[in-house]
Parts: structure tokens; C-alpha cells; sequence
């Protein structure tokens, strides 16, 4: 038996190869700190626990898409995803002998900036599919 997911109010749909080439694609990064050095352990071992939260959660909310909405999920993961990236930079920061410096949080930034622009395309499109019923010829 297929499941049905749920469709979204908004352009956010579910998609097999978009939801887990997304999910993959912004996570795996975390696994860096295993190739760095042997100093960033503590990095490693959290790259690794926050890689596998993150995809875990993802992985339940593909299997419960017939009762969540896509957008949801996509920016529940964002989320997740923003205050990992915080954590693992901070991490860096502190464990690397060199001084970073502040331009390393722009990552972070990236990340708060998608969750926004997301919500802002989701927006339009609910506020255009709005209009177009309204514009409908009974």
C-alpha cells in the first residue's frame, strides 16, 4: 500500500529525491571534523550525533508525510539545522589553535537566511493561489 502524503497549502511539495538529496546535502557536512584532525574529537563526536539527530528526524518525517505538512517539516529541519551549524562553529572556534574570527558565523547566517527566505516563498504562494481562486469564473 502506497502512503499519500499530505499536500501543502504552499510551492513546498513532498518529493522523494528533493526531501532526502536536501536532508543529505545539508547535513553531511558535519562529518567533516572527522577528517580534519585528531584534536577536533569533540567536534567529531558531535558532528556525528547532530548528523544522525537531524537525519533521523528527517527519515520519521518522511515516513509520517501523510499527516505533516511539507513546509513544516522542511523548515523543522531548518531549524534544527541553523542551531547545529551554531553549534558546530562555535566548536570549531574553540578547539582550533588559530583565530577564526567572526566571518566563520556567516555560515550560520546562511542558514537563517534560507529558513527566511523560505517562509517568505511559501507566503507568496499561498497568497497567490488565494487570488487565483478568487479571480475563478463560477
Amino acid at each position: 500500500m502506497k502512503k499519500e502524503a499530505l499536500i501543502g497549502k504552499g510551492r513546498y511539495q513532498w518529493n522523494t529525491l528533493g526531501w532526502f538529496g536536501a536532508l543529505i546535502g545539508s547535513t553531511l557536512w558535519m562529518l567533516v571534523p572527522l577528517l580534519i584532525d585528531e584534536k577536533f574529537i569533540a567536534a567529531s563526536v558531535t558532528g556525528i550525533v547532530l548528523f544522525l539527530m537531524i537525519n533521523s528526524l528527517g527519515l520519521y518525517f518522511w515516513v509520517c508525510r501523510d499527516k505533516l505538512e511539507p513546509f513544516f517539516a522542511i523548515q523543522s529541519i531548518l531549524i534544527m539545522i541553523f542551531f547545529a551549524t551554531f553549534l558546530l562553529v562555535a566548536l570549531f572556534e574553540i578547539l582550533s589553535d588559530e583565530n577564526i574570527g567572526i566571518q566563520i558565523y556567516s555560515v550560520v547566517l546562511m542558514v537563517a537566511f534560507m529558513l527566511g527566505m523560505f517562509n517568505l516563498i511559501e507566503r507568496e504562494a499561498i497568497k497567490n493561489k488565494k487570488s487565483d481562486k478568487s479571480n475563478e469564473v463560477w
